[in-house]
């Protein structure tokens, strides 16, 4: 899969942008697609020849008017009672936009923001993943950088590591290299004495 074929289809879409603020864009998620979202989600957002790309460093859904109220239902109950009951909600996912993508290659910087209703993608196939953590073959966590900058801390990363856990535990082969790729990332990113700290968090996930 490229990353063009990602974007190729609006019904492969988990939702649009409602939101941009500086180095964070807001996704509305579609009710459907919000099980899919995890912190450290990777999402492609198409904005024409330049497509921003970003983690996902928070999720929220709340009502979309008025406040809740207690129902004293279990989930299975709701649903039965209310089936139509998400198109009364709001999902919302935050990103921190971390890279960008020309043709059909990606880098870990940041280049033009998306527009207001530019859809959204979610990578998922090892093959963007792959793209996304070696852009040029070889691991690379430069966008961590982005990451970090938007609030993202140890817990976020070990989150994002333990969202692609299956991803990274089939490249168990390769795992001095990501440690390795990992350090000097968190030390361009201006992490001196907590690097121990992060690593640990993230092998933890990783068991």
């Amino acid at each position: 899969m490229s990353w063009n074929s990602l974007t190729a289809h609006k019904e492969s879409a988990i939702g649009e942008v409602t939101g941009v603020d500086a180095g964070r864009i807001e996704i509305f998620v579609y009710p459907e697609c919000y099980p899919r979202i995890r912190v450290g989600s990777i999402i492609v957002v198409n904005s024409g020849e330049t497509k921003p790309v970003g983690l996902v460093i928070r999720t929220a859904h709340r009502p979309r008017h008025g406040q809740i109220q207690p129902l004293r239902k279990t989930r299975s109950e709701i649903l039965r009672s209310y089936p139509d009951l998400d198109k009364y909600h709001r999902f919302v996912s935050t990103i921190a936009y971390t890279s960008h993508i020309k043709g059909d290659l990606i880098f870990h910087v940041r280049a033009s923001m998306p527009r207001l209703h530019d859809l959204a993608f979610l990578v998922e196939s090892d093959e963007l993943l792959d793209a996304f953590f070696r852009p040029n073959g070889a691991w690379n966590f430069d966008f961590l950088r982005y990451f970090l900058i938007e609030g993202a801390g140890p817990l976020e990363i070990r989150e994002l590591f333990f969202t692609h856990r299956e991803y990274f535990l089939s490249r168990s082969s390769d795992l001095k290299d990501i440690v390795e790729a990992l350090t000097v990332a968190l030390y361009k990113s201006g992490i001196r004495g907590n690097i121990a700290r992060y690593l640990e968090d993230t092998l933890e996930a990783l068991r």
